[in-house]
């Protein structure tokens, strides 16, 4: 494996490129960690002297870098300081209640998970989750400043709480961290929100938010959250906008590693539910 010597301005990093310029950053970022590249773009990263070993896939990685090469650098800062924050987490078993959140993502995700634990001889805590809809559910994890946590079963015992008392304490933090942080933009039924980046999709948990008249629209509110950063809201009567909403969503998962379904869930007695129009 090569170490690329490139500026953003050169031909696309091949993933093996891509792999050894990610190793090269981890290293001169946390010079005591010891990293063997199984493939490309799959590391297992352990520090000096620590029994703890991770298993790192670069996928998303090298898919947002694929979206916006002359991000390259920046990307690989993120992912790195994210790697680097993970051992520190580690280092800290105790989970802080005030920084739980909960985080939705479609049941392909979880199967993903599973696939990939099987297919790399992998062994982690499975994250623990609930169920939303016949499509989603909702996963908890301990949200810091560059990285997430997903909780799991030991950490529930843990924390010494129900799942019902973990999921509100989860919605109200959130709730709190994204604080004036909520945007709203868009007109004549068709609305896009955003959060922040990470959860927005998770705003679809917060029911005082849409019993109300949050978003002027034609018959029931529809939302798509194709990616984890972006929400559509459009009415269940606004045939052009149900037309608009899935075409950009649609757009939106093939621009993003961090798509999340292109299914749309229409409000339906206190939730969301899955939307057959």
């Amino acid at each position: 494996m090569t170490i690329p010597d490139t500026d953003n301005t050169t031909l696309a990093l091949s993933p093996d490129a891509f792999t050894g310029y990610y190793v090269a950053s981890l290293k001169q970022a946390s010079p005591g960690l010891e990293v063997e590249v199984v493939h490309d773009l799959e590391l297992k990263v352990s520090e000096e002297g620590s029994e703890n070993q991770f298993q790192t896939f670069l996928d998303n990685a090298y898919a947002a870098y694929m979206s916006d090469q002359e991000a390259r650098d920046e990307i690989i800062e993120q992912f790195v300081a994210s790697q680097i924050e993970t051992f520190e987490m580690h280092k800290r078993p105790d989970i802080d209640p005030e920084r739980i959140v909960p985080i939705v993502k479609d049941r392909a995700w979880m199967d993903a998970v599973l696939a990939t634990m099987e297919d790399n001889d992998a062994d982690f805590p499975i994250p623990m989750s609930r169920e939303y809809n016949s499509e989603l559910e909702v996963f908890f994890a301990e949200d810091s400043e560059h990285n997430i946590r997903y909780l799991n079963d030991d950490n529930l015992s843990t924390l010494e709480k129900s799942e019902d008392e973990l999921y509100e304490l989860a919605c109200k933090n959130l709730r709190r961290m994204l604080d004036h942080k909520i945007d709203v933009s868009g007109d004549d039924g068709i609305y896009m929100i955003t959060a922040g980046g990470n959860y927005e999709t998770s705003l679809m948990l917060f029911s005082s938010l849409w019993k109300g008249d949050f978003l002027e629209v034609l018959g029931r509110t529809v939302i798509s959250i194709p990616t984890r950063d972006l929400m559509l809201v459009t009415g269940s009567e606004d045939t052009e906008g149900i037309e608009r909403i899935r075409e950009v969503g649609y757009q939106a998962m093939q621009d993003t590693p961090y798509s999340v379904t292109p299914v749309l869930f229409v409000w339906d007695d206190g939730k969301f539910e899955v939307f057959e129009g």
